[in-house]
């Protein structure tokens, strides 16, 4: 039966758990649960495919629809459908003798019920899956992200922690990242880019957009309650982008840096289901691009030019540029 999918049924939103794609297997099957008749997985199923999310989740979500729930629901969708027409009509009289009916006269007695219900339910029904569909992905987005803040906070619970940044550390983080790339303190650690750039690495306006924008973090890497080391994390279409990531430079060389880039990289799977990894570097930071390449990051010789924008700091090196990694994950 799914041999005709064929490559469509190998998609990893498909199979793996993410926020993206169980909440929309579970909107799917909130959706495909509302089908007349013998065909709710198959719906969901072939929705799942399309869309690409969560097969298992949107098959078996439709469960919530059963012989015990199915007539409320539709009940629920005709009241639904009067409330959009403005009008109804008297409801037929049924009787659901289960008993002493088969499986098939069951559901033909089901099916004429159904079509005495007429425009409203027609017009009801549809409203209703969507409705429900809608409500099941943002209760599934909005639960997942409050697990991941708990699952931090426990984390919060240990001498080095890891938590998403909230605007009232707009001020630290700014501080954190312009004394770890710039000026004569960042020179404690190695990755300093004093010598190839002055003025600031960023400013509260930069990193106040980076908070208040739609899927966008800055991470937070904690030695008790002190913020020690930052990154930000940007989701794009199956990417998430990698930037701004610091260690407080006299904490360099001691392998947190390796710490908080896997927990980086397990964040942004956890909340955006994202298959690769991006981030740019200066071409010139020989030592630092080999650091990434340990860490499982490949050049892929796009280069372009380090921006011409204040904010970002000031050249000290003529020509300077940057390169794109990647890393599967």
């Amino acid at each position: 039966m799914v041999r005709p999918f064929g490559n469509w049924l190998t998609h990893p939103n498909l199979w793996h758990l993410n926020r993206r794609s169980v909440a929309g297997g579970v909107a799917v099957g909130m959706f495909g649960g509302l089908v007349p008749g013998p065909l709710q997985m198959i719906t969901a199923g072939l929705l799942a495919v399309i869309f690409r999310v969560n097969l298992p989740v949107a098959m078996f979500t439709t469960f919530y629809t059963n012989p015990f729930t199915i007539v409320p629901l539709y009940w629920v969708a005709y009241q639904l459908g009067v409330l959009v027409t403005g009008h109804g009509h008297l409801l037929a009289d049924t009787r659901f003798v289960v008993p002493e009916m088969s499986w098939n006269n069951w559901l033909s007695v089901m099916v004429e019920w159904m079509v005495s219900l007429g425009k409203p339910f027609a017009i009801g029904l549809p409203l209703l899956a969507i409705i429900l569909a809608l409500l099941g992905y943002v209760v599934v987005r909005v639960g997942w992200r409050i697990w991941v803040m708990w699952q931090w906070y426990e984390h919060g619970k240990r001498q080095l922690h890891f938590r998403i940044a909230e605007k009232s550390d707009l001020e630290r983080i700014v501080t954190l990242v312009n004394s770890a790339y710039r000026g004569e303190t960042s020179r404690a650690g190695w990755t300093t880019e004093a010598d190839l750039l002055g003025g600031q690495r960023t400013d509260a306006a930069e990193v106040g957009e980076f908070l208040a924008a739609q899927d966008s973090i800055i991470l937070l890497c904690l030695n008790r309650h002190k913020i020690i080391g930052t990154v930000h994390l940007q989701h794009g279409k199956h990417v998430a982008y990698m930037g701004m990531l610091v260690i407080q430079p006299d904490l360099q060389g001691k392998g947190i840096g390796k710490k908080f880039m896997r927990a980086a990289e397990d964040t942004a799977i956890k909340m955006w289901g994202v298959e690769k990894m991006l981030m740019y570097v200066i071409t010139l930071r020989h030592e630092l691009i080999a650091f990434y390449e340990r860490r499982g990051y490949h050049r892929t010789g796009k280069v372009k030019a380090f921006p011409d924008e204040v904010r970002f700091g000031i050249p000290k090196v003529a020509g300077l540029q940057i390169e794109l990694l990647e890393k599967m994950l």
